[in-house]
């Protein structure tokens, strides 16, 4: 799978003007330095109106403080929580979800808060490059955690961070058959696939007709 971190992340960090890392403790949400509601509204346009707020699957299975309470879907959301695969479609979701550490569970009581915890605070459905620059400048000017989901999650929990602006690239979605590629280390016919590409997805695309 092409991994966005090594083709479309670099371009648009240098892109974006970023000399270095900046070791400072990172805001997060209550801290003074926390982006204004107006500031996630203009990035919010900057996007073209992809910037989600998060809210987690399981919030259907609480009453607050997002009031999604709906018992029929958290009965069904319980028979496939401990499965990846019921993760992917959530821009936030953590497809090892321990790394939540049951903020908002599906099999703690409902009446115990749905909190983000661990979960990034908005995403950015990204669409291509230029949502990417958005994403990173806006993160280095506000001094916020910026982290990538691609599909499933790091399953070191690196695709998530409380507080962090979350670069989400399941929907890039291309393919490109290159019948006659060439590289120090292989010659032949290779396929060049957008980061949100799963593995059976790409397979499909090199072996159709």
């Amino acid at each position: 799978m092409l991994d966005v971190l090594r083709f479309l992340v670099p371009a648009a960090i240098a892109a974006a003007g970023v000399q270095g890392a900046n070791h400072s403790c990172k805001n997060i949400p209550g801290d003074p330095g926390w982006p204004s509601a107006s500031s996630w509204a203009a990035l919010n346009k900057t996007v073209g109106g992809r910037l989600i707020a998060t809210v987690p699957a399981a919030s259907v299975c609480h009453k607050k403080p997002y009031h999604d309470y709906n018992e029929t879907a958290c009965d069904d959301l319980k028979t496939v929580w401990d499965f990846p695969q019921a993760h992917f479609t959530y821009p936030s979701e953590i497809g090892s979800a321990w790394f939540q550490n049951g903020s908002c569970d599906p099999f703690t009581p409902a009446s115990q808060p749905c909190r983000l915890g661990n979960y990034a605070s908005y995403s950015i459905n990204v669409t291509g490059a230029a949502d990417v620059v958005a994403g990173v400048q806006f993160a280095k000017k506000n001094n916020v955690r910026l982290v990538i989901k691609n599909t499933g999650s790091d399953v070191l929990g690196r695709s998530t961070g409380k507080g962090s602006l979350l670069l989400w690239t399941f929907n890039l979605k291309t393919t490109q058959i290159l019948p006659s590629y060439s590289a120090s280390y292989y010659q032949g016919p290779a396929i060049r696939i957008g980061a949100g590409i799963m593995v059976e997805e790409a397979m499909a695309a090199a072996t159709r007709p």
